[in-house]
């Protein structure tokens, strides 16, 4: 063998030669043996994100079997099959793992509401939350009336058995447990195993009158005598420190104000976007991958975005999930009002110090001499590239203003013991 062939097959980083590798698979660890000549990808996430979404969108999107508990998918089903996904049976962010008061959450295998309302199941729409935090406005809905307007989308998100445990042990699920944190300076840090879903969906009719052919084009979830369907999913996992961001849209969506990008190498479809084999003949052949990101830049520190047209709806083209996500914080306690704004940056919500600096706005008044902030319309703008550092420079006690919640908007939900 020549110097150059030997050090081409030396360089060749997923190419391992009698190597034991030890990976932690679900808490336990796994020895897996890699036979001499062979390769294998040892960080996908890394070297092919796009295919690794879709073998994400693939597996999280197989039916769930009902009769194991939570999370876990029905082996004598297929990917299409009728019924509730695997990442549907994961805990509610804000009806089952955040409660009023700041109760400790029901354990993993708690039995869901069989016949969840609107109410239970959906959130606001991101671009109204997002919109009331900036003004300083009550969250749109919280607590009471309906949270689903027939014309609007509306939105879920879902924590795996992982994430859900860590909350629980940590006791993250309330403010007071994010602060202790906070006071001692220590790190969160969910492990690898981690996974949260975002979804995004719109009402498409009263139940059994949707045509069969829409039923046929999309997953339904039929809630409150209305079927709604998934127009919008965002997946992210721990499978690298800063967490790994992927996100899917329905064909039908409104043309995206960025462009798809996606290199899984899957065969392209008539009209040109990647799918997977298995996904064709199914009503997930009519969804697409918009993108995938792993770092606030590129390679020559252009900042990297990443939106959807229905959750980031309003801001597509500043989005950039990993930039938004690295302020989700929590900061020192102050006694102030809620939705009370703590300079230089931050707001009370839920009775927390929590960072807002995730965008800026632009309101647009209907009637310039009587606008009407909850009503108007407004551009927001996203942040994107790396977060500021001064935002978690040292305050007045000598600690970091702000403890960032590694990456979770989800655990801003919680509540004080005593609010």
């Amino acid at each position: 063998m020549s110097k150059a062939h030997h050090f081409a097959v030396r360089s060749k980083r997923v190419r391992m030669i009698h190597t034991l590798i030890i990976a932690s698979l679900l808490g336990c660890a796994t020895i897996v043996w890699i036979e001499p000549g062979t390769t294998q990808d040892l960080n996908p996430t890394i070297n092919t994100p796009d295919k690794f979404a879709w073998d994400l969108f693939i597996r999280l999107n197989h039916p769930a079997d009902l009769t194991k508990g939570r999370g876990i998918p029905d082996a004598t089903k297929k990917i299409g099959d009728p019924g509730l996904v695997v990442w549907e049976t994961w805990k509610l962010a804000r009806t089952e793992v955040f409660l009023p008061g700041g109760v400790k959450p029901s354990p993993w295998d708690a039995v869901a509401p069989l016949a969840p309302s609107p109410q239970q199941r959906f959130e606001p729409s991101k671009l109204k939350v997002l919109k009331a935090m900036a003004l300083g406005l009550p969250e749109p809905s919280e607590g009471v009336g309906p949270l689903v307007d027939p014309v609007e989308l509306t939105n879920e998100s879902r924590l795996n058995r992982a994430t859900f445990e860590f909350v629980v042990n940590n006791e993250l699920y309330n403010v007071e447990g994010q602060e202790a944190f906070q006071n001692d300076g220590r790190k969160i840090d969910f492990p690898i195993e981690a996974m949260e879903i975002k979804g995004s969906w719109k009402e498409l009719g009263a139940s059994r009158s949707v045509r069969k052919e829409v039923l046929n084009k999309y997953h339904t979830a039929d809630v409150g005598g209305k079927v709604y369907g998934l127009v919008g999913l965002h997946i992210i996992t721990k499978d690298v420190p800063n967490w790994f961001w992927a996100t899917f849209e329905h064909v039908d969506n409104p043309p995206p104000e960025i462009g798809d990008v996606d290199r899984s190498g899957y065969p392209r479809t008539a009209g040109g976007s990647p799918l997977p084999p298995s996904l064709k003949g199914t009503k997930w052949e009519n969804y697409r991958l918009r993108g995938t990101q792993v770092d606030f830049t590129d390679s020559k520190g252009n900042p990297t975005i990443l939106g959807n047209t229905q959750i980031e709806q309003g801001f597509q083209a500043t989005s950039s999930c990993i930039s938004c996500h690295a302020n989700a914080t929590i900061g020192d306690k102050v006694d102030l009002p809620e939705r009370s704004f703590v300079p230089p940056a931050g707001q009370i919500r839920n009775g927390a110090n929590r960072l807002t600096v995730f965008f800026s706005f632009v309101l647009l008044p209907l009637d310039p001499l009587r606008p009407n902030p909850a009503s108007d319309p407004a551009l927001l703008y996203g942040p994107t590239g790396r977060p500021d550092p001064a935002l978690f420079s040292k305050g007045a006690t000598g600690r970091p203003r702000y403890t960032q919640l590694d990456f979770l908007w989800s655990l801003r939900r919680a509540k004080r013991k005593t609010f």
